[in-house]
C-alpha cells in the first residue's frame, strides 16, 4: 500500500529545482528521521521522503530561453 506524506509546519521543508533539458521539475520534500544533511552535501536517496513532485514541459518560445532564467522560473 501506497503510504502518502503530508506537509508538516514542524519538519524543515527541503526543495530541489531542475531546469535543463526539455522542461523544468521540482520536488519538496523531507529527510527521514532525524537525519541532517551538512552545508553543500549531496542528499541521499535513502534520506528522502517526497512530499510532492512538479514537472512540465517547455514551450517552444521557452526553449530559447537561457538555463538560469528557466531556472528562475522554475522557482516561482
Amino acid at each position: 500500500m501506497l503510504k502518502r506524506h503530508y506537509y508538516d509546519y514542524i519538519r524543515p521543508l527541503y526543495y530541489d529545482i531542475n531546469a535543463l533539458g526539455e522542461g523544468i521539475g521540482a520536488i519538496a520534500y523531507y529527510l527521514k528521521g532525524d537525519a541532517v544533511i551538512p552545508k553543500g552535501e549531496r542528499v541521499l536517496k535513502s534520506l528522502v521522503q517526497p512530499i510532492i513532485f512538479l514537472s512540465r514541459l517547455y514551450t517552444q518560445a521557452e526553449k530559447k530561453i537561457s538555463a538560469t532564467k528557466l531556472k528562475v522560473t522554475a522557482l516561482i
